[in-house]
């Protein structure tokens, strides 16, 4: 593993124990993830690589704000300062992963009815799934 693959990892597992704890994510280190992906990680990064961080990110916001905050804009900024640390294609692949494993957990839930619909499920925890997810499958395919 990289260093940069330790600090996003180091990062996500930070704001999933208090985005499990509390229902909220640490803004100094969302800051901080977001500053080191721009200044130090980000200067291997494309134009398209912080265009799909900012627009997906902004996407997470527009849903906090439509949805009454369904989903939380912590997430929102978390998914930015995620996107400015890696490749487009591998944030989004992070991402789409994050999203089935929530979507998985929020149907198992829902079938075995112990929560109602509106219940709200901190998404970070899926985003680091789905990074260890992805690490575990690359370590198939490393030579």
């Amino acid at each position: 593993m990289s260093v940069q693959e330790v600090w996003i990892l180091i990062h996500l597992l930070i704001n999933t124990w208090t985005d499990i704890r509390t229902r909220q994510i640490s803004l100094l280190s969302v800051i901080v993830l977001g500053t080191a992906g721009i200044f130090i990680f980000g200067k291997s990064r494309t134009a398209m690589d912080i265009g799909i961080s900012i627009c997906t990110g902004a996407i997470f916001l527009v849903f906090s704000i439509v949805n009454d905050h369904s989903v939380g804009a912590g997430d929102g900024l978390f998914v930015i300062a995620l996107g400015f640390n890696m490749s487009w294609y591998m944030f989004l692949d992070i991402l789409v992963w994050a999203l089935i494993f929530c979507f998985f957990c929020a149907a198992v839930m829902m079938t075995l009815k112990r929560k109602r619909e509106n219940h709200s499920l901190p998404f970070i925890p899926f985003l680091l799934a789905a990074d260890l997810f992805i690490k575990w499958q690359e370590s198939f395919y490393a030579v």
